[in-house]
C-alpha cells in the first residue's frame, strides 16, 4: 500500500520518495532538522504537559501511536519538502512528535527542494 500525504490542495507519494532515495535516483539534502517550532506550532505538542492531547487542524497525529513508538524506531529520516514560502514535513510526523516529547530538538531529515519534490508530487 502506498503512503500518500495530502496538505491543502497538494499531495505527495511518500512511498515513491523513499523508493527514489533508496535507489539513488534522487539525492536529497540530509539534515538534522530543528523540530521545536514544528512540534509546538504545527503539531501542538507541549513537553511540559505531554499528556495534553491537542488536535492540530494542519497535521493529524494519533497520540496513541506516538506513545507506542520505541526509541529504535526513531532512526528513519523524516521527509521535508520546500514549498517556496515555507517547508512542510510530509513524512515522519509521529516520529518527530515522539522525539520532541522525549526531549530531542532535532530529527534526521531528508530535505527536498521544490524541484526535487515535483518528482513524487501527485
Amino acid at each position: 500500500m502506498r503512503e500518500i500525504f495530502e496538505f491543502l490542495n497538494k499531495a505527495w507519494d511518500v512511498t515513491k520518495a523513499h523508493e527514489m532515495v533508496d535507489s539513488g535516483t534522487l539525492k536529497p539534502k540530509t539534515v538534522d532538522a530543528d523540530i521545536r517550532q514544528w512540534a509546538k506550532e504545527i503539531l501542538l505538542l507541549d513537553r511540559e504537559h505531554p499528556e495534553k492531547r491537542s488536535f492540530s487542524i494542519w497535521i493529524a497525529i494519533n497520540h496513541d501511536h506516538v506513545a507506542a513508538l520505541r526509541d529504535d524506531q526513531l532512526t528513519k529520516p523524516a521527509i521535508c519538502v520546500d514549498l517556496g514560502d515555507y517547508s512542510i514535513f510530509i513524512d515522519g510526523n509521529h516520529r518527530i512528535a515522539r522525539a520532541y516529547l522525549s526531549g530531542r530538538d532535532t530529527y534526521p531529515t531528508y530535505y527536498f527542494s521544490a524541484k526535487q519534490a515535483k518528482k513524487f508530487r501527485i
